[in-house]
């Protein structure tokens, strides 16, 4: 799944060591005047207790809290626009379309990213063709040259190439700035989706975490998998294995507030993955509550490659997911280069204007500085911050966004707009 940020120059320019590492907080992309929060106030004999809405001073905040602020900014400019979940739902339909007029009995779903809604602003839309009976692989690749042939017709497609003799082979359209990658027969991809949702459902940190990451990944171009990078499926796994053991930490040491808070969450993933962790022995399993497993012992050490991590697929634990991301060891530099700026601002903050802590670790670049920020808040929950009050001005600078629901134990959580 291809997906990082769409200019190159701009992805890369944020990058430079040279430059100066404090941005100022008033000149990130995601930047904001400040959150509104519910303060209690004071209860009168025979009345419910009062509360009042301020907005807060942001950089007034515990720099934990900033960070958390950040993140959760960071997701909402992220977050699509009305224009941009139109144009995916338009080519979604277009693809659908063609493949059910060549075969009417064939179901089409996507999956990966579009279907959990953890995608950046380019990134691929995944599609599966499953037929009502599998078909042996030469009847797959046959049926990808009858779909280029049919999607020739369509004006709005002005790219394409068929991968016929990859493990997996797919047709990759190209409709302007998005790519459709459909593949035939596996329903792998839909299964992890599904996992993955219920995996978000149970842990509301894991979709800002992942969004907040695959971002970090696609600056340093290690986001793909054929690349040797840490593909998409690869990364939330290793997010929910941090979240387990984090969870563990905190119950440990009876600190429960550090798993609610995503500056606490996402400094610990950059500490745990830059600079704690085993690759070399230990594998990981989320399966339950997490495990860590010798490597040796599950047939997953890589002579050749001893330092790439071991990742157990939950859903086919014979796999390991990360095997073929031979990368890893220069993505677990930048996770410790990052975390190693930011634990230096915490406890040693520079003299200087206000800046920005997430920008230690995510440059702003000139693909996020195009994108207009939400007039609202998107990605937010009660048991991460103080923000407590959702604003009724709804509309996103650029058209309007999915709903803000509220779940179990007064959670609130991103809600993606119906399809």
């Amino acid at each position: 799944e291809a997906e990082g940020p769409a200019d190159e120059n701009g992805a890369k320019e944020g990058l430079d060591e040279d430059s100066n590492l404090y941005v100022p907080y008033d000149q990130v992309p995601w930047h904001r005047e400040g959150d509104l929060v519910t303060v209690p106030g004071g209860k009168q004999a025979g009345q419910k207790p009062s509360s009042t809405v301020v907005k807060t001073q942001p950089l007034a905040l515990p720099p934990l809290l900033r960070l958390h602020n950040e993140l959760l900014d960071f997701c909402d400019l992220l977050a699509p626009t009305r224009a941009e979940l139109e144009a995916r739902q338009k080519v979604t339909r277009i693809s659908a379309d063609t493949v059910k007029k060549l075969w009417p009995s064939f179901d089409v779903h996507v999956f990966g990213s579009e279907a959990t809604k953890v995608f950046l602003p380019d990134s691929d839309i995944d599609m599966v063709v499953l037929p009502p009976t599998d078909l042996p692989l030469h009847q797959i690749r046959k049926n990808l040259f009858t779909l280029a042939e049919a999607f020739k017709q369509e004006e709005s497609v002005s790219g394409m190439e068929i991968i016929s003799q990859a493990r997996v082979p797919i047709v990759k359209l190209r409709f302007q700035n998005l790519q459709v990658d459909i593949s035939f027969s596996s329903d792998s991809g839909l299964k992890s989706a599904r996992y993955m949702l219920e995996k978000m459902e149970a842990m509301p940190p894991l979709r800002p975490l992942i969004l907040v990451l695959k971002y970090f990944l696609a600056q340093r171009e290690l986001n793909q998998t054929y690349m040797g990078g840490c593909g998409s499926f690869l990364l939330q796994l290793m997010v929910i294995a941090y979240l387990q053991h984090a969870q563990k930490e905190a119950d440990k040491a009876s600190r429960s507030e550090r798993t609610r808070n995503l500056g606490s969450l996402f400094l610990g993933f950059l500490r745990f993955y830059g600079h704690q962790f085993n690759y070399e022995e230990v594998g990981i399993s989320v399966l339950g509550e997490g495990i860590l497993f010798r490597k040796m012992e599950r047939g997953m050490y890589q002579h050749d490659r001893p330092d790439i991590l071991a990742m157990e697929n939950p859903l086919d634990p014979s796999v390991d997911v990360g095997k073929n991301s031979y990368n890893l060891p220069v993505l677990k530099v930048a996770l410790a280069q990052a975390y190693t700026r930011l634990h230096t601002a915490l406890v040693a903050p520079p003299d200087g204007p206000p800046f920005s802590l997430l920008a230690l670790a995510i440059r702003p670049d000139r693909v996020l500085a195009a994108r207009p920020m939400p007039k609202r808040f998107i990605f937010q929950t009660r048991v991460f911050s103080s923000r407590r009050q959702i604003p009724e001005a709804a509309d996103r600078a650029g058209g309007g966004q999915g709903p803000v629901v509220k779940g179990e134990e007064g959670r609130v959580m991103y809600s993606p707009p119906s399809q």
